[in-house]
C-alpha cells in the first residue's frame, strides 16, 4: 500500500505527537519523582516505574525498619542498566547488613551478629574490588574490621624462631 503524500504527512504527524506526547507523560513523571525527592515523600518515589524507583522502595523499606524486605528489593538493583544504580544498592546492602549486626552485637546477640558483619566486610570488599575510590565503603570496612577483626592465622614457632625448629637440630 502506498500512502500519497499528504497522508504520509499525517502518518508522520501523528507519529510525531505521539511520541511528544510520550516524552511529555516521562517528564512530567520524572518531574514527580524528583519533587517528592526533594519533600522527602519516599513514597511517592517509590510509584516511579523504574529502577530508581525500586531503590526509593527500598530505601524506604530499610529506614521503616523492614531489614530483610530491604535487602531483598536492593537484591533486584544489583543487576540494573544504570550502574551507578547497582553500585548505590550493593554499598546500601553492606551497610545494612552492618548496622543490623551491629544493632544484634549491642544487644549481647554476638551469635546472630557475627555472620551479619562478616557479610557485610565481604559486601564492601566487592564493591571496592570494582570501585577502589568509594570512600564510603572504605570507611565502612573499616568500622566493620573494628567491630570484628579478620581472623589472623597463627604464626608457627618455626617461623618465629627458626633456630628452635625441629629440623634446625
Amino acid at each position: 500500500m502506498v500512502l500519497s503524500g499528504r497522508r504520509l504527512g499525517l502518518v508522520l504527524a501523528a507519529a510525531c505527537t505521539a511520541v511528544t506526547a510520550l516524552g511529555g507523560y516521562n517528564w512530567w513523571q520524572l518531574s514527580q519523582f524528583n519533587a517528592a525527592l526533594d519533600q522527602g515523600d519516599l513514597a511517592t518515589a517509590a510509584r516511579h516505574p523504574s529502577d530508581h524507583g525500586r531503590f526509593a522502595e527500598a530505601y524506604q523499606l530499610a529506614q521503616q525498619g523492614e531489614f530483610q524486605t530491604a535487602l531483598e528489593q536492593y537484591a533486584t538493583l544489583l543487576s540494573s542498566e544504570f550502574p551507578p544504580v547497582a553500585t548505590q544498592a550493593r554499598y546500601n546492602m553492606a551497610t545494612l547488613t552492618l548496622g543490623e549486626g551491629m544493632r544484634l552485637w549491642k544487644l549481647g546477640a554476638a551469635e546472630l551478629a557475627v555472620p551479619l558483619v562478616e557479610l557485610a566486610k565481604t559486601g564492601f570488599r566487592e564493591l571496592l574490588r570494582d570501585t577502589p575510590e568509594h570512600w564510603d565503603a572504605r570507611y565502612n570496612l573499616e568500622v566493620a574490621l573494628r567491630l570484628l577483626p579478620d581472623a589472623v592465622a597463627e604464626p608457627e614457632l618455626e617461623e618465629v624462631n627458626p633456630e628452635r625448629s625441629p629440623r634446625a637440630t
